[in-house]
């Protein structure tokens, strides 16, 4: 389901529905045009907060590259706050996918303990929506590049992966825990 290898005649995707959660960033508005020009209907929910509805729906609209007649029908637009599970539901209703982002805020310099706490519980909704939605066939969640790439063995910083890294690449943690521990030594190293 991931747009670079969904079936790419329209004829395929005709009568599908796929939701994108965060619609609001920048690969949330790529995704959503791509799957539009793809002949999808695309459920467009953003994490907009109170009063920021109306821009980040300007936003979306103004990044799709699809003529607005030709495909603008197949978009709808919902509001879905990552901790309000009934507003995810709404927008995953009736879909066969979901692509769901989580952002890190602009206010929130780095990733912290309390950043992943947030996202666990924000996925854990998404997922028990998706669970009550019969049409679901796919669930795809983007994340940190560290999720799938960072191994000892070589597949690190740098190294040329040869296969494609899908559901079952995950990150050594071992080696994650060393790297994030010599990048604080080195940070409190320069930092004095």
């Amino acid at each position: 389901m991931c747009p670079g290898s969904v079936e790419s005649s329209s004829a395929a995707a005709a009568g599908k529905s796929v939701c994108v959660m965060d619609a609001a960033g920048p690969l949330g508005h790529a995704l959503v045009d791509r799957l539009l020009r793809r002949g999808y209907t695309v459920h467009a929910a953003t994490y907009a907060r109170d009063g920021e509805e109306g821009a980040a729906a300007a936003a979306l609209l103004g990044h799709l590259s699809c003529a607005a007649d030709a495909c603008r029908h197949r978009l709808k637009l919902f509001r879905a706050d990552p901790f309000d599970y009934h507003a995810i539901a709404d927008a995953v209703r009736g879909c066969a996918g979901v692509f769901c982002m989580f952002n890190t805020p602009d206010d929130q310099a780095q990733c912290d303990e309390s950043t992943v706490e947030t996202e666990v519980r924000a996925a854990h909704n998404v997922l028990e929506a998706c669970a009550q939605t019969d049409a679901m066939e796919r669930v795809v969640f983007t994340s940190s590049v560290t999720a799938v790439v960072w191994s000892g063995a070589g597949a690190g910083v740098g190294a040329h992966r040869e296969e494609v890294a899908d559901e079952r690449s995950w990150s050594d943690l071992a080696f994650c825990r060393k790297f994030k521990t010599s990048k604080l030594l080195w940070i409190l190293r320069f930092s004095w």
